[in-house]
């Protein structure tokens, strides 16, 4: 600690947390800074908005380092300094020229604190020296006692266009990069921060330490991504005037309008904004109106399901919620789930907590249930269904779902089953005519919490006469509204008119048939107007179906035309979350549903009864190529795969960890360890679904809905090998030949020329932190060396000896700290005539097994220098090269 001012004097060299990171010239910054050079220039921004690189361009630019003093002012030793009001001294005392001191990350001070740094930066001033502080915005009122100072701020850091066209060829950046539109596309850590860009500068952001009114208002925003700062505040309660203005003018990436009180944020996941934030929400809901996290969590998730995005309402409850917290959203919220056409996310929350069938959770069953069944998974839903009735403590409106379930989709035994609990479980009376009958059911449509009954009527009505097919649908016109129960029952209802139904169903007359047509039509047009829809137990698309079976081919009923478009982008939904269900129930060995349809079969949905072409399915499946040396390529035949879609490290981490198995098994749960080795089981494995779900997307085939690569069997993963090539798979075949077939000097020649190619530089250079790929980067580099060590030794054996020297040279230098490297180059050399530099070959081994392992040479090694020596006594003397 007494070094403290000494050790942060740079001495040419950069600070050791700034050595490999990619700095992109920001030359009009740059400019900002030189054009005043006798002043203070304050950096003031978030983490992530590129502060502290351009310090550190700044004084590589015109300092290169020498003369800089870089103190990191999070350190304690800092503040001990500035309480002994030292640093001024320290730093005119141990640098006598005119230096450039960098105060990073400036802290909270305290006003004694502040008029100390500030007397300090004078001084220095004063003597003729520069300084630079970087500041997070939190603390910018300091910069005021600097009244003469520059600041350059966090919409100055902000990249622009011709900045982006400039830089598009650095590392780091594609050519293929969007443009930033922006502000909030403009953040430099976005641009330039590599695949966890976007998490990593949310979590800089939560280790701001920002004040918590703030904190909470910034995580409300990121988690709705869009809305109006009034909407923002219905959750983190009234911001302050000088909070709205710290958000609205540092973070940008809010992307808030001050003129409109709007805002919409950086596309950033709900996955990463879940990573960022969990940890804080206690802190965050405390300092909100909400009794805790799980209050908060849940109110934005409704706020997110209300206006469409359902998919990342169910991510964030499922990140930032316990497991009966998820419970509770997922069954008060089913319905609204269903109606926005999330079922697989929903799925998804219903299976992220073992649960015990009981009178409480009946409900969140039945709501799984028909979630099922909408996935077609029919034998699950109606063995679900079944579960529910045997329960007898279960609520009537829990076994009332249960049983319109099964009539709905189970077997004929099944529906006469179900059709006999509905009769007993519903409040109406049977008999009367049917005007009264219809009045019963327009009834229990009109009470919320009678819904079921009303389907329950319905059934078994239809179930004794279908031509009760037209009263109900006269029933459910006169309710005047577009709901779920409504839409069932028109749907039992088209049953009775084509003649499927079961338990009696009988087929109506065919004035009866116009009459019910004619409703349905006219409430489809309205269901789809309204956006009114049920992928459970009121499919739309089922009546439509239905509905276009029994209108006269000729002139298809208008309303159903009009909802055409519509109807297709339904079903793409619908059956986009049908078949990752499927592909995940056969990766995890689940049995098929008898009667379901095979891969190929249901490849693609049938898009001919909306009048185009069947897309049909590619016969054969295109090559993915996939490169890991020297960074990550990915492939699928003459198509690159988007880069983006890689921007997390954990899915790139995933692929390669499944390439470098080499399509051999690798168990489920051990991939998860791997990937997060500090989390909990259960939450590595629910990682690890998240993660392989978005490689699968990454790897689908161009023009298709599939990725056939992949394979998830019950409890392992692995790469189909058939359809894909990769880099290290051809490095090892390449190694074998060098180190196990008989040599061949222009064979081999060859093949070192594709080495070369194959490693452009170490595996996944991206990935910094997993123990096993860094383990693997090793063994690559090494199996290198070994295969170039060996082709020399066994072409020496065979006399060539050039050859063998050619190898034994390549393989020194591409690592220097092989002893088995340098022993095969000395002989070659000896053989070849070459004693000095054989000598000078031994001497540099000599010196860095001395220098850095503090061991002598190998017998080896020591026989091949005493072979020279010998035969050439003059040598003794010999002085290697520097």
């Amino acid at each position: 600690m007494a070094d403290y001012i000494a050790g942060s004097a740079c001495n040419g060299c950069k600070p050791r947390h700034l050595r490999g990171r990619v700095c992109h010239q920001r030359s009009g910054l740059l400019s900002l800074m030189i054009q005043k050079r006798d002043v203070v220039r304050f950096l003031i921004a978030p983490t992530g908005f590129g502060k502290t690189a351009l310090a550190a361009e700044y004084a590589e630019s015109i300092f290169g380092f020498q003369d800089v003093v870089w103190l990191n002012a999070q350190s304690p030793c800092f503040l001990r300094d500035v309480d002994r009001g030292t640093i001024a001294s320290s730093l005119v005392s141990l640098f006598r020229r005119r230096s450039l001191v960098v105060i990073e990350d400036l802290p909270r001070l305290t006003a004694v604190r502040a008029e100390e740094v500030s007397g300090c930066i004078d001084k220095l001033l004063e003597r003729g020296w520069e300084v630079v502080v970087t500041m997070s915005p939190l603390y910018r009122a300091f910069a005021d006692r600097q009244p003469d100072s520059i600041r350059i701020g966090s919409k100055d850091f902000i990249v622009t266009e011709d900045e982006m066209r400039l830089l598009a060829n650095d590392a780091g950046i594609g050519p293929r990069r969007r443009l930033p539109s922006s502000q909030v596309d403009g953040v430099p850590g976005l641009l330039w921060g590599g695949a966890t860009a976007s998490l990593d500068l949310l979590r800089g952001v939560v280790g701001d330490v920002l004040p918590t009114d703030a904190l909470l208002g910034l995580f409300v925003m990121l988690a709705l991504g869009r809305g109006s700062i009034e909407e923002a505040e219905a959750f983190s309660g009234p911001l302050k005037s000088d909070t709205r203005a710290l958000l609205g003018e540092e973070y940008l990436f809010l992307g808030v309008d001050e003129h409109t009180e709007r805002f919409e944020t950086y596309p950033f996941s709900a996955d990463e904004v879940v990573q960022a934030f969990s940890g804080s929400l206690a802190r965050m809901a405390a300092s909100s109106s909400f009794a805790d996290g799980e209050a908060l969590v849940s109110r934005l998730a409704d706020a997110l399901l209300a206006r469409g995005s359902a998919e990342r309402a169910c991510l964030l409850v499922d990140g930032c919620s316990n497991g009966d917290g998820r419970i509770a959203w997922l069954g008060a919220r089913s319905r609204e789930l269903a109606r926005a056409g999330c079922l697989l996310p929903a799925h998804h929350l219903f299976e992220s907590k073992t649960l015990r069938l009981n009178a409480q959770n009946a409900s969140v069953f039945v709501g799984e249930a028909w979630r099922l069944a909408g996935l077609d998974d029919v034998s699950a839903a109606t063995a679900l269904a079944e579960r529910v009735l045997a329960r007898s403590a279960v609520p009537d409106s829990a076994r009332g779902n249960a049983a319109l379930l099964l009539a709905r989709y189970g077997d004929a035994g099944d529906r006469n089953r179900a059709v006999a609990v509905l009769g007993r479980l519903a409040r109406q009376p049977y008999g009367g005519d049917p005007p009264t009958r219809a009045s019963a059911v327009a009834d229990a449509l009109g009470d919320a919490d009678r819904h079921w009954e009303a389907l329950a009527l319905a059934v078994v009505w239809l179930a004794e006469d279908a031509c009760a097919a037209a009263f109900l649908a006269e029933a459910c016109l006169r309710c005047g509204r577009v709901g779920d129960p409504e839409t069932a029952i028109l749907l039992w209802s088209l049953d009775a008119l084509s003649g499927e139904g079961a338990c009696g169903f009988g087929q109506a007359s065919g004035a009866d048939a116009e009459r019910v047509l004619s409703i349905v039509g006219d409430y489809l047009r309205r269901s789809w107007e309204e956006g009114a829809f049920d992928c459970g137990s009121a499919s739309l698309l089922d009546a439509w179906d239905k509905a276009k079976a029994l209108a006269s081919p000729d002139a298809l009923y208008p309303p159903l035309a009009a909802a055409r478009a519509t109807a297709q982008t339904l079903d793409m939904q619908l059956f986009s979350q049908r078949s990752a269900f499927e592909r995940e129930r056969r990766a995890n060995g689940d049995a098929l549903i008898p009667g379901s349809p095979k891969v190929g079969d249901a490849a693609f949905p049938d898009t001919r009864r909306f009048g185009i072409a069947s897309l049909g399915r590619a016969t054969a499946v295109p090559t993915l190529n996939i490169r890991l040396f020297g960074g990550l390529d990915v492939s699928i035949g003459e198509n690159e795969v988007d880069p983006s879609l890689f921007r997390r490290q954990k899915v790139k981490t995933l692929l390669a960890l499944l390439t470098l198995n080499q399509g051999k098994e690798i168990l489920r749960d051990r991939l998860a360890s791997l990937l997060w080795p500090t989390s909990s089981t259960a939450t590595a494995r629910r990682n690890f679904y998240s993660t392989w779900s978005m490689l699968r997307k990454a790897l689908v085939v161009p023009g298709g809905e599939e990725c056939p690569y992949l394979v998830r069997l019950q409890y392992s993963c692995k790469l189909d090998t058939r359809a894909v090539a990769s880099d290290v798979a051809e490095f090892d075949e390449l190694c074998n030949k060098l180190l196990l077939e008989p040599p061949d000097v222009e064979a081999w020649s060859a093949v070192y020329a594709r080495l070369c190619e194959l490693y452009r530089g170490d595996l996944l250079p991206s990935e910094g932190k997993n123990e096993f790929i860094l383990q693997q980067r090793e063994e690559y580099r090494a199996r290198l060396i070994d295969a170039l060590v060996s082709a020399s030794t066994r072409l020496f054996e065979g006399g060539a000896l050039q050859a063998a020297l050619w190898f034994a040279h390549a393989a020194v230098r591409r690592d220097a700290t092989r002893e088995d490297a340098y022993t095969a180059l000395m002989q070659a050399q000896v053989a070849a005539g070459q004693r000095t530099a054989a000598l000078d070959t031994y001497f540099k081994c000599k010196r860095y097994l001395s220098d850095e392992l503090g061991i002598d040479p190998s017998p080896k090694a020591v026989m091949l220098y005493g072979s020279i020596i010998e035969a050439e006594p003059n040598l003794k003397g010999f002085t290697p090269k520097a």
